[in-house]
């Protein structure tokens, strides 16, 4: 999900201009996040394969940024909806599904986590790069919960990759990585900072390097983030209907039932099954 950064940055061709967020440069965001798009949605194919009750055609994807993941699924043959909260993911997104000869398969529209409506008409749905940490306060995460469960048929899936808390916040490791496209190079930094239990809050920053055209740019974010715990996730979805189903690591192994949950683990996936009729 996006949101505005808590300080003004400036990245881009005009580097005197302030911007608000990463997220305000659409194209940007999509080159630095798009290196393993590809491997993310096999993962969710293999996900959908393994959990779903009958085929699984028709997906909802809740923050869905610039439209990487649902156009791999649109191209992978999925029935995709997508939303995001911000007005300059959206406009991206629908620039290249009007490109992509998707049309008649994908959409996009601006829309809330907390309380986007869409038909009872998707059989999964998917939450990925802990998006969903976005939402801090139960009542919000309850909120989000009710209004994708709202969507999805009947023992319907809804994936959701999160990370947990750390046992040793010491032990984190910095993530970094580049990605070039269109003649820009972009250097990514992620960090995580630091946890408060007792608040439930991971502190992180992404700081962006990019080099184009018009020079080289700095644009550096921190995010105030939902700390995880698989108890949280479980009452919280519970409330609007889910079954926690399974746990899995980012290679898709399972992880067994009661074992505990760590940022040690990776970015896990939740996967959840709507069970009751609302």
């Amino acid at each position: 999900m996006t949101h505005a950064g808590v300080a003004p940055n400036t990245i881009g061709p005009h580097k005197s201009a302030p911007l608000p967020s990463l997220y305000d440069e659409p194209h940007f965001y999509d080159i630095a996040f798009s290196p393993g798009t590809e491997l993310q949605v096999d993962r969710l194919r293999t996900l959908f394969n393994a959990h779903q009750h009958c085929p699984t055609q028709s997906i909802l994807e809740p923050a869905c940024g610039s439209g990487r993941i649902v156009m791999g699924l649109a191209g992978a043959g999925y029935r995709v909806s997508g939303f995001d909260q911000n007005p300059l993911m959206v406009a991206f997104t629908a620039g290249r599904i009007a490109q992509s000869g998707l049309g008649d398969r994908v959409d996009v529209r601006r829309a809330d986590m907390r309380d986007a409506s869409y038909p009872r008409d998707y059989d999964a749905a998917v939450n990925l790069f802990n998006s969903l940490g976005h939402l801090r306060d139960d009542a919000d995460i309850a909120a989000h919960f009710a209004s994708v469960s709202r969507c999805l048929h009947a023992n319907g899936l809804y994936v959701v990759q999160v990370d947990c808390a750390w046992t040793d916040p010491s032990l984190a490791e910095e993530g970094r990585w580049t990605a070039a496209r269109d003649g820009i190079s972009i250097e990514v930094q992620w960090s995580i900072l630091g946890q408060d239990t007792a608040a439930k809050v991971s502190e992180q920053r992404c700081r962006m390097r990019v080099a184009d055209r018009w020079g080289e740019h700095e644009l550096v974010e921190d995010f105030a983030l939902r700390l995880w715990s698989r108890e949280d996730l479980e009452r919280l979805s519970a409330r609007e209907g889910f079954q926690l189903e399974a746990v899995h690591t980012e290679d898709l192994s399972a992880v067994p039932a009661g074992s505990p949950l760590s940022g040690e683990l990776g970015n896990l996936y939740f996967v959840f099954r709507r069970v009751e009729h609302r």
